[in-house]
């Protein structure tokens, strides 16, 4: 529903494996220029120096080094799981062009199938500028919208297009509500940055992919939280309250926390942008007409969980988790839940010890809170925002 793709390779899940993407040029650039000779060394060292690990990486500048904690962003979260680095694709230099005093690189990220025909993921564009007389990496988004407007709103600096209508309530409406987590979950979040893009794939191309597999799918719903940098990217569609994307602020603090918390937290609101554009009973009311058709499935097993058309069960099924927590034991136990651990084991047994629900039991009541939410077409959330 993000719009992010997930991609699923065994050989991902060895962590030892070094992060050195093989890099080429592509037909037609000149070597023979200093500068982009020089530029070309640069990316291709940067490549192959471990580009999804953050480390004071001697090819990237000091600036955005200092200014976000996931320095690349490229390789922050919302596009590709795992990163486009950590994919380890093979990588060619299309081309590198003028951008004023600076330059941007354009290259695009690949596998060979085995039949030896391509298989293109990404295409990306990153900045390369001069520092201190040195050639350094930069990332596109800052001159993307270097011409858009920007506006502060208590906690939160908006940057959007000149074209763009701002609604000042709504700002107001997401400042109170990024207090009211602080209050909730005893975060300590003092800034967040916002970006409100035009549709999805603007989205995709201001961060510096100028094409990657997942452009055109549903563009009006792709929106995610950049959890290591704080920034939330939305879309004009959504505008400035985002409620899914803002509750995500509380993935920063709660690093131990099972996916299906994360995420059910996010869905857990009648707020109709939070539920993905539809009301949250629209989703349950499809979840439960699946639940009738495959009578066998088990909501316990969470690595089962489906997709349904576009939606993922797991977001409902995490929110109907979340009510479970809230209704034994109130906020204290669900953020004692949100630091019990991020297996599928961690979350079983803490309801089990917790909550006093076993597997079996789990998935019965999952599926009576479906189907009475349904049945009623009403749904009382715990939390109030």
């Amino acid at each position: 529903m993000k719009n992010s793709i997930i991609i699923v390779l065994f050989f991902l899940s060895l962590q030892s494996f070094s992060q050195k993407i093989q890099t080429k040029l592509g037909p037609g650039i000149d070597l023979k220029n200093e500068d982009v000779n020089s530029i070309f060394n640069l990316w291709k060292n940067y490549l192959s120096s471990n580009p999804d690990l953050i480390y004071d990486n001697p090819n990237w500048n000091d600036s955005e080094k200092k200014k976000y904690k996931s320095y690349d962003l490229l390789k922050s979260e919302g596009f590709l799981n795992p990163s486009i680095y950590a994919l380890q694709p093979l990588n060619t230099v299309l081309y590198i062009n003028e951008f004023g005093n600076d330059y941007i690189i354009h290259s695009m990220y690949y596998w060979i199938n085995e039949d030896n025909t391509l298989n293109p993921l990404a295409i990306t564009n990153v900045v390369a500028k001069k520092e201190n007389g040195v050639f350094k990496l930069y990332n596109y988004l800052p001159f993307y919208t270097n011409v858009w407007k920007s506006k502060q709103v208590g906690m939160i600096n908006y940057n959007y297009p000149n074209d763009y209508i701002f609604d000042n309530e709504n700002a107001q409406k997401a400042d109170k509500l990024l207090h009211k987590l602080n209050e909730l979950f005893d975060l300590d979040l003092k800034n967040l940055t916002y970006y409100i893009a035009r549709d999805c794939d603007e989205i995709h191309k201001m961060k510096g992919f100028e094409y990657i597999i997942s452009m055109g799918r549903t563009p009006s719903l792709c929106r995610f939280y950049d959890t290591q940098n704080s920034i939330v990217y939305s879309s004009s569609k959504i505008g400035e309250y985002d409620m899914h994307e803002l509750i995500h602020v509380i993935n920063a603090k709660y690093t131990k926390a099972h996916y299906l918390l994360l995420s059910g937290l996010a869905t857990y609101t009648n707020d109709k942008s939070a539920s993905f554009g539809k009301p949250f009973l629209y989703y349950i009311d499809r979840i439960q007409n699946y639940i009738d058709a495959n009578l066998g499935i088990d909501l316990a097993d969470f690595e089962k969980l489906p997709q349904i058309d576009e939606i993922d069960a797991y977001y409902f099924v995490g929110a109907l988790i979340t009510d479970i927590i809230l209704e034994k034991g109130g906020i204290d136990l669900l953020k004692e839940a949100l630091n019990s651990g991020v297996e599928d084991k961690d979350l079983l047994q803490f309801l089990e010890k917790k909550v006093g629900l076993n597997k079996q039991k789990l998935d019965s009541l999952l599926k009576n809170k479906f189907k009475k939410a349904s049945q009623n077409q009403n749904f009382t959330f715990r939390i109030n925002y």
